[in-house]
Order: C-alpha cells, then structure tokens, then sequence
C-alpha cells in the first residue's frame, strides 16, 4: 500500500473535495483503477508501484506503508519487515 500526502490542495477551502477528487482521478489515469481511500489530508492507494506517482502534480510526499493491528508487538515485527525488505533491495 502507499500513502499519499498532498501539498496545495490542503489550503483550498470550500471547494476543495472537488480538487481532492481530481487528484484522484489523475493518480487512477496514472495507475490504474485501485482501490483509493481519502482521509483528512491523506490519500491511502491499494497499489505498490510508486513510479507513476511521481509525475502526478498534487502530491506533495508518498510513502510505502504497512497495515497493521494497533499492536505494539505486531507494529514493530511489521516495522523489522519492512526493514529488512529496503536493506535487501538496497545491497542488490
């Protein structure tokens, strides 16, 4: 999963739902059509390719995240992972 920050859109004021829908319209023209969850500044993608959202203008940072259960023990075996996965991807 990824996770979306935008950056201008969060100044708008009334109308901002409706840019907030364009953004998303324009990442699902570059990505395909996945799943895409918005929450308070937040845009959550059920997708794994970062590439293409490089070149969508609106977004301020994204990230690879993790689901997980509000575990402490569980956040930190998820947080190891992921980790472990970069480091790899990393050393070649």
């Amino acid at each position: 999963m990824l996770l979306a920050r935008y950056s201008e859109i969060g100044l708008k004021g009334k109308n901002r739902g409706f840019f907030e829908k364009k953004l998303i319209e324009n990442i699902k023209n570059k990505i395909g059509n996945v799943k895409i969850e918005r929450d308070s500044g937040s845009i959550l993608l059920h997708a794994n390719n970062v590439e293409p959202l490089k070149e969508v203008f609106g977004i301020g940072w994204f990230a690879k995240v993790n689901e997980c259960k509000l575990d402490l023990e569980e956040i930190k075996q998820s947080a190891l992972q992921m980790l472990k996965k970069r480091s790899r991807s990393h050393l070649g």
